[in-house]
């Protein structure tokens, strides 16, 4: 998608909504690469010298400490500059329920595809959004499952969140609970376990499938797989008592002094402290049940005149509602087909539907901390990622310090402390990520506003001959063919969207829907008044034409031999006759 820069009009121009993650981005950045620098310099000497092998371990560390670092920086320079544009945000998305009442709601979502505005066309995307606005209502998917259940009873206004938040907040309930459930599990284990070796596996094995969970890819815009949901479920049962005994069987020996316990409740406490944050500024992003209505204008019109000419005036009238001169969005374009050649009567139906250029309608993204701690909506988003970032720069120290010690020789001796240590490591950066990652996806929140216009016509026509003019006495007949509308039914509906985009290419929804009773209203009359001013009668409108039908009517009092060329290049000015005199070109 091109960008589209326009003088003079500055209201897309967009400040970048990630200018306070990326500064977190960079400071966490930093503090991985200056990290993994500083492991690198201490482990040289141990690499270069004759203990070459305890080099190797903190230097590869070193690197990928570097590498990630590197990874996060370059996360934040990729959405350093901020373009956004005449050309976004994207059509909308719509609910394709309406029309397929009998297909799941969440699976059938759906972007509308443009009209060229010269061209006709259609989609049953458009004719989805044409019945959300007939319906006055939104549809939104109903929630299923037991954890939904109760997710939409803690949140009872998530069900009127835009589906890449009710996907989000989904998943993020999901990770926590399968964390909870997998602690409960290994808590009836504790209970039941009688040998502490058993108890020791145990305790790896459900610490490992936790930071699984956590660590799961967060993605907003693909709905949840049941399919894949079971296939998760069994993998837990099967991962929680096939391993035990694999670690069994493969290292029958307990690790002494390893207490991964400890490290799964740690686990359990930051999880659920992430959660907290994470649903608080789910909490905030929600906000009030949103509106929705629509209005319509229906009005009986009669006209002599081919029906296409109402579309122009349509088509001119909504042009004058172009927003900052950006052309409108053609979702729907039917023009009325009437074949005069082949038909005395028919029936006809017109319809345009179109959006105006969405604009931004809230205050725009705060560009620094104290701006964005005011801001009431972004402000649980940033302590959510500070709180990522912290735990992320603790796992980078403590890896780069765990590294270290390898290098001391420590590591004979204090075996199980170092590998404690690494458990807190893995817990840490694990939910940091996770509450990195959902505050990414709400830092990208866009609301913009726009006006939809909805005009159908359908009637019957006839053709008509139409004649003018005193065969007898006038000099000068009109006849003209001429379509007959009799109480064709019009009908304007126009509506104002509320929507919201995450990311600059995200998929739009529709948040919010208004109807605008009195432009409806406005707008039908507009038509039938255009409708009642045309004419059905065929005259000259040319001055020189007027000119001439003058002339040709003096000339036929004129009494016969009267008539000369003088005379008759008086009466016909600018006369194409052979006596008449032309200006030379030029």
């Amino acid at each position: 998608m091109a960008y589209e820069y326009r003088s003079g009009s500055q209201t897309l121009e967009l400040p970048n909504p990630y200018t306070i993650e990326n500064r977190i981005r960079f400071i966490t950045g930093s503090i991985f690469a200056v990290a993994g620098f500083a492991l690198l310099l201490a482990a040289r000497h141990d690499f270069l010298g004759r203990s070459y092998e305890s080099g190797v371990f903190p230097i590869v560390i070193g690197l990928g400490l570097m590498a990630y670092g590197a990874l996060i920086i370059v996360g934040g320079l990729t959405q350093l500059r901020f373009f956004f544009g005449r050309e976004r945000p994207g059509t909308i998305t719509v609910n394709m329920a309406p029309l397929q009442q009998s297909q799941p709601a969440q699976t059938h979502e759906r972007p509308i595809p443009e009209v060229p505005s010269n061209q006709e066309g259609e989609s049953d995307p458009a004719r989805a959004l044409e019945e959300t606005i007939r319906r006055g209502a939104l549809p939104f998917a109903e929630p299923k499952g037991p954890l939904n259940g109760v997710l939409y009873r803690l949140y009872r206004e998530l069900i009127y969140a835009v589906p890449p938040l009710q996907r989000l907040a989904q998943k993020q309930f999901r990770i926590a609970v399968t964390v909870c459930a997998v602690l409960l599990a290994f808590a009836l284990s504790w209970i039941l376990a009688t040998q502490a070796i058993l108890l020791q596996r145990l305790a790896i094995v459900f610490f490992a499938i936790a930071v699984f969970s956590v660590l799961l890819p967060l993605d907003s815009e693909a709905d949840p797989n049941p399919e894949k949901i079971r296939l998760f479920t069994v993998f837990l049962v099967a991962a929680a008592v096939l391993l035990p005994a694999l670690l069994m069987l493969f290292y029958p020996h307990p690790i002494q002094g390893l207490h991964p316990a400890l490290a799964t409740l740690l686990l359990l406490i930051l999880t659920g402290s992430a959660a907290a944050l994470f649903f608080n500024a789910l909490r905030a992003q929600l906000g009030e049940p949103p509106p929705a209505s629509s209005s319509v204008h229906q009005v009986a019109m009669s006209m002599n005149c081919h029906p296409s000419q109402l579309s122009e005036e349509l088509a001119r009238t909504l042009q004058s509602n172009w927003r900052e001169q950006i052309p409108n969005r053609h979702y729907m374009n039917k023009q009325p087909q009437i074949n005069t050649a082949q038909q005395g009567s028919g029936k006809f139906d017109a319809e345009v539907l179109e959006e105006t250029q969405p604009l931004p309608v809230k205050s725009k993204p705060p560009q620094s901390f104290p701006e964005c701690l005011a801001d009431p909506v972004r402000r649980p988003v940033l302590w959510l990622q500070l709180f990522g970032a912290a735990l992320l720069i603790f796992s980078a120290v403590g890896l780069a310090f765990a590294a270290w010690w390898y290098t001391t020789g420590r590591l004979e001796t204090q075996y199980a402390a170092f590998l404690n240590l690494m458990t807190y490591i893995v817990v840490a950066f694990a939910v940091g990520r996770y509450c990195f990652n959902g505050g990414h996806r709400l830092f990208g929140r866009f609301d913009f506003e726009s006006v939809v216009y909805w005009v159908e016509c359908r009637g019957t026509y006839q053709v008509a001959s139409a004649g003018f003019g005193n065969v007898l006495s006038d000099r000068i007949h009109t006849k003209k063919s001429v379509i007959n509308v009799e109480t064709a039914t019009l009908r304007a509906w126009v509506v104002e969207l509320q929507t919201i985009v995450f990311s600059k290419d995200g998929k739009r929804y529709i948040r919010a829907m208004m109807g605008r009773k009195d432009e409806a209203r406005d707008m039908a009359e507009a038509l039938v008044a255009f409708a009642g001013t045309q004419s059905v009668v065929v005259a000259p409108t040319s001055s020189i034409d007027v000119e001439k039908i003058a002339g040709m009517a003096q000339l036929s009092t004129s009494p016969p031999g009267a008539v000369s060329r003088e005379t008759l290049a008086a009466a016909l000015p600018n006369s194409d006759s052979p006596g008449a005199e032309h200006p030379a070109p030029g």
